[in-house]
Parts: C-alpha cells; structure tokens; sequence
C-alpha cells in the first residue's frame, strides 16, 4: 500500500464487498475492475457485483479452481488463474521466445501497442489505402467480442481495439492517426504542407 501511494497513485483501504468502499475508489467511473485479493470467494463476489450492479465491460477476477473459473466465464468476467498464468508463460518461453522477447521489449527497436480507433476520419476505410508506414504491423484487431487477424483489406470501425508492433517512431505517428485528436493534427499538417 504504501509502495502504491509512493508511486503516485490513489489508495483506498476497505473491505471491497461494501458498496461504500467501492464508491469512495469511484467505481460508478471505472472501465475495468480487478479483483486480486488471496480469497477466491471474495474475488468472484467482487467480479459478479462489478458486472451486474455497475455493468462494468472489462472485469478480471483471480481463480484459483475450474469451477469458480468456468463459472465467471459464463457471466462474461474474464479469469487468471496463477498456476495456469505461469504454465502459459513458460510454454510460451519455450515454444515462441521471440514473442516472449517482443513483449517485454527485450528487442529494442520494437514495441507493442493497443489503440481504440476514435478517428472517424478513417472509419469504413481499408487498412491498405491509409499509408501506413511500413515499419509498423498492425496483428490484430478486436471488434466487439471477435478477435480479427487483419489484412489489407479489412475495414475498420469505430470503437475497433488495434494491436500493433513496430517501432516507436512510427508508432507515433499511427496512434495519431487512429485517434480522432491525432488524426485531425495530421490531416491538419498534411492540408498545410499540400
């Protein structure tokens, strides 16, 4: 607690089932909400009252059984279950170590980056005809629930969640344009210059 409070950050101590508590932490503004305490019981209360009395989109619960797992799956909460995490990771460290390097941006010309698309600029427009520098991939795209793996093709839609990697200069720059404040900076420089 104190580590957090060092760091800048908001601290609030209180047991996380009082509705009082969770208002002070400014629950009714959260997007997200993770419930990490030791106890499973209180993770999965925590989760299920987040999801249902405050309709928050992106819950995450920690789990410790199958059970309580696939119980909050069902209710749209999202899990991580520690054992599972770290056998994941180590399979991955041994079947992919390139990606294991590429998210702890062990490479140093490249890194990762996830954007909302707010530019309605570019909504409806095909990945191919935005110029794109060529030193930026975008891999992945989720539109509500479905996860996509882009190409040049493909259409993008307000609200799109866009994985991209590349290095950290053009990387700017497509952030810009995906945001709708970047975006119109951009078009803004491009009328000035033409």
């Amino acid at each position: 607690v104190q580590q957090a409070r060092q760091l800048g950050l908001t601290v609030i101590e209180g047991d996380a089932r009082e509705p009082n508590v969770l208002a002070k932490a400014g629950i009714g503004r959260a997007e997200s909400l993770l419930a990490l305490t030791e106890s499973e019981k209180v993770n999965a209360f925590i989760a299920q009252m987040a999801k249902t009395q405050y309709h928050i989109a992106q819950v995450i619960a920690r789990t410790d059984s199958v059970a309580t797992e696939k119980l909050l799956q069902e209710q749209q909460i999202k899990t991580m279950n520690p054992l599972g995490a770290s056998v994941m990771m180590l399979d991955t460290m041994v079947r992919r170590p390139s990606t294991i390097a590429l998210l702890n941006e062990e490479i140093d010309t490249s890194v990762a980056q996830e954007i909302r698309l707010s530019n309605p600029r570019i909504e409806g427009k095909q990945l191919k005809d935005l110029g794109l520098p060529t030193e930026v991939l975008v891999a992945m795209l989720r539109r509500n629930e479905s996860l996509i793996v882009p190409n040049g093709s493909t259409q993008l839609k307000m609200g799109d969640l866009i994985t991209l990697i590349g290095n950290e200069a053009s990387m700017q720059r497509v952030v810009a344009l995906f945001s709708e404040e970047g975006g119109e900076r951009m078009v803004a420089a491009n009328q000035s210059l033409g």
